[in-house]
């Protein structure tokens, strides 16, 4: 069964005790996992190597919580399902590929600080599977990600009808003359251009674009008040 998308970080501290409460192993895993909150009740769901069954691939494991009691989910190469209630005692079996074994587990402790912005969740339990068992002290504490901001959409351009059309070239062509009555002013105040009045001019759409957006034929029309030969603009 494929993991639904991580939305959450986990830190999951596990230690590993004999009957006479002999530490024998510790687990420290940190990893993504996929979080839910609602009404008391939370979902963790998370991928490891399963260490304890030997697993070569990986096993995901739900932990499922109320206020009293842990059901723990796992799947892969070991599978089960089994209560942790404190106090009381629930039998239950792994499914493994050679066969099943069967097992029984007793809670011990029970402390839930979630809530839907995260926290830490602790549980306890002996594991006897046969004459043998373990204790096992689990700390799950679970951190939401920040959910990633989507970028606004674009609001789509609609087409200019043709009236919108006229008046942005009506626009065009004037603030072209006004750039080019500009350029003339600022060349006769700095003596480049003679002192006299420029005739008349047209503005108008090149013959061939790559020239630009607009043509002028300034060089033309000013050819004999400036004493310039046609083109020398």
């Amino acid at each position: 069964m494929k993991m639904q998308e991580p939305n959450a970080v986990l830190s999951l501290h596990t230690v590993l005790r004999d009957p006479m409460m002999k530490e024998l192993d510790r687990i420290d895993v940190n990893t993504l996992a996929h979080f839910a909150y609602q009404k008391d009740r939370a979902d963790i769901t998370y991928e490891v190597y399963d260490k304890e069954v030997g697993a070569p691939d990986m096993t995901q494991i739900t932990v499922m919580t109320t206020r009293k009691q842990v059901l723990v989910v796992r799947r892969g190469f070991a599978n089960a399902t089994f209560f942790i209630e404190q106090g009381a005692s629930h039998d239950s079996e792994y499914q493994l590929p050679f066969g099943s074994m069967d097992f029984r587990v007793m809670g011990l402790s029970f402390a839930s600080e979630l809530d839907e912005t995260g926290g830490v969740l602790r549980f306890s339990y002996l594991m006897e599977a046969g004459e043998n068992g373990d204790i096992h002290d689990l700390t799950l504490e679970i951190k939401p990600m920040e959910p990633a901001q989507k970028k606004p959409k674009r609001k789509k351009k609609e087409p200019m009808n043709g009236v919108e059309c006229l008046k942005g070239m009506e626009q065009g062509f004037a603030e072209a003359r006004q750039a080019i009555l500009r350029a003339v002013g600022e060349l006769t105040a700095e003596g480049s251009f003679p002192a006299a009045a420029l005739p008349d001019f047209r503005v108008e759409l090149p013959a061939d674009r790559a020239h630009g957006d607009f043509a002028a034929n300034v060089a033309m029309v000013s050819g004999n008040p400036y004493a310039m030969a046609a083109g020398g603009a």
